[in-house]
């Protein structure tokens, strides 16, 4: 996808509506102050292209929106509590570094987002994986002064060791529990994912085979000391993941194009998230596998053609036993 042909600006369009979808969510859960960083991203998108790309001598294409995307990725997936060079540096690291370093949109090897929040996330540390206490109205002076923030603990944070998260399943839905901005509303999360994938904007079976993987592996390895079923709800509602399989995960650039390549892809994500959460603390885990995974989508594309190969063989064998 090097080129901008018409079905990769369709494709870029709607996921850029389904992120301006999910952007009143914070607003209304934390105040103004998210919608200052939302723009903040934005505006410094723009800027990284207006700057950048005659810099790697990239031609500046009027209807790549990718930039955008990207931009309201990374300030999607960080708290509403972060400071505004915060939002910049992810962005400008994942565009500049994820994007221009490897030829422009299509090129990329490594997922812009999760590069830009995994950069955050080291650099700013406690800043960036703590999260704001709903019912704050945080206005716009906060974005420079962050000591009137009250805080909350996450439901990952409390999974991480070894607790149950007190929050309703109805909360969980609604999204009234502290997180990132726009990973928290699980109910807006899977109506759009359902919808994404059935306009095939996102590959299916990645999203499919990376959430089963994971409800698996929390149904046989649960950290819920409450049971089963608890356990897959909560693994699957909290941290970043489901909004990371939905939009970053399923990136047909970065990712592998084979049918079985996408699933084996999914299971591999899924795998390196889980653990991830059995070892490590850190929220948003799943950019760290993806930067790990992303590099050998082609691998898993020849994991997928091979299998895809013996089948077909295995199918016209079976033909030809029957006609015999």
């Amino acid at each position: 996808m090097s080129s901008l042909t018409p079905q990769y600006q369709s494709r870029c369009v709607r996921l850029l509506t389904a992120l301006l979808l999910l952007c009143p969510i914070p607003v209304c859960l934390y105040g103004p102050r998210a919608a200052l960083l939302l723009v903040i991203g934005l505006a410094c998108a723009f800027l990284c292209d207006l700057i950048f790309r005659p810099l790697f001598g990239l031609e500046r294409k009027k209807r790549d929106l990718s930039s955008y995307i990207t931009a309201l990725l990374i300030t999607l997936l960080l708290p509403a509590s972060i400071s505004w060079y915060g939002v910049i540096c992810g962005v400008v690291t994942g565009l500049l570094i994820g994007k221009y370093l490897f030829g422009g949109t299509g090129r990329n090897i490594f997922n812009p987002a999760a590069l830009g929040v995994a950069v955050v996330s080291l650099a700013f540390g406690d800043t960036a994986l703590s999260y704001p206490a709903l019912g704050q109205n945080l206005g716009l002076e906060p974005v420079l002064n962050t000591a009137s923030i009250t805080y909350a603990t996450s439901p990952a944070s409390v999974l991480t060791v070894g607790g149950t998260p007190s929050v309703s399943y109805t909360d969980l839905l609604l999204g009234s529990f502290s997180g990132a901005m726009g990973v928290t509303c699980i109910a807006a999360l899977l109506v759009i994912g359902v919808a994404l994938c059935l306009l095939k904007t996102i590959p299916w079976r990645t999203t499919v085979s990376a959430v089963a993987a994971v409800a698996l592996l929390a149904a046989l390895f649960p950290r819920v000391p409450a049971g089963v079923l608890p356990s897959i709800i909560y693994e699957l509602s909290s941290g970043v993941l489901l909004f990371g399989i939905l939009f970053l995960a399923s990136d047909p650039v970065s990712g592998p194009n084979n049918n079985w390549g996408q699933v084996f892809y999914g299971v591999g994500v899924a795998l390196g998230v889980m653990c991830f959460r059995y070892v490590g603390a850190l929220e948003t885990d799943l950019c760290f596998v993806l930067l790990l995974a992303s590099p050998l989508s082609k691998e898993f594309d020849r994991l997928g053609g091979r299998l895809s190969h013996r089948i077909a063989r295995w199918r016209s064998g079976k033909k030809e036993a029957k006609s015999c």
